[in-house]
């Protein structure tokens, strides 16, 4: 059970770091991080499953609730592609900007895990997602390296560069894992404006009518 108020960053972090020690002992759950897809995901579908979850994490926060247990196997998405929360046992209420941290470095986590998995029939089980969230360079170095989506500039006609793209992924998973956005919950909803943002322009082309 998530503590009923924490001090501070640090008591964040600590109880972050319990629960990854945790799950490293629970080769069941191990196993579940690492699943497949049943097919590889487009750049398209990866930006929608990602906007419906910080939608999710944002609109909870609204709420005045901490989740406390953001994690692959706690979200699932229907038939219809829309994310649903389960295991709501976990969530507290919100008395301070710190309540919302560890949410914020589950989700640093979630992502990576969801970018370098979701477009493979292979999962990255050797996938060192923590160095990842630590470092902006060796995190940017792994997505050049690893990039799953092909020509995304060719695939908009111009509209996305793949640097864009690449970009607002470390952005939010930096801002995640360092709690920028507990602290500063608008810095969040804009970096999701940017996002719905960039998938319509990935998606649609833009034209004038004069």
């Amino acid at each position: 059970w998530p503590p009923s108020v924490r001090l501070n960053e640090q008591q964040a972090r600590e109880e972050y770091e319990r629960a990854m020690r945790s799950s490293r002992d629970q080769r069941w759950r191990r196993q579940r991080m690492g699943l497949p897809f049943r097919y590889p995901l487009s750049a398209a579908m990866v930006l929608d499953v990602l906007t419906s979850v910080l939608l999710t994490v944002e609109e909870v926060h609204q709420l005045g609730y901490a989740i406390n247990d953001i994690k692959n196997d706690n979200l699932m998405m229907s038939r219809r592609g829309q994310i649903k929360g389960i295991d709501l046992d976990s969530f507290s209420k919100i008395h301070s900007p710190y309540d919302k941290a560890t949410d914020f470095m589950f989700l640093a986590a979630a992502v990576i895990l969801f970018m370098f998995n979701a477009s493979s029939l292979q999962p990255a089980l050797g996938l060192h997602w923590k160095e990842l969230a630590e470092s902006e360079e060796r995190l940017r170095q792994e997505l050049d390296l690893a990039w799953p989506f092909g020509d995304v500039e060719k695939q908009s006609e111009g509209r996305v560069s793949k640097a864009e793209l690449t970009s607002l992924i470390v952005d939010l998973v930096r801002r995640c894992h360092q709690m920028s956005y507990a602290r500063d919950p608008e810095r969040f909803t804009a970096d999701i404006a940017r996002l719905i943002t960039l998938k319509r322009r990935l998606l649609t082309e833009e034209f004038v009518v004069d």
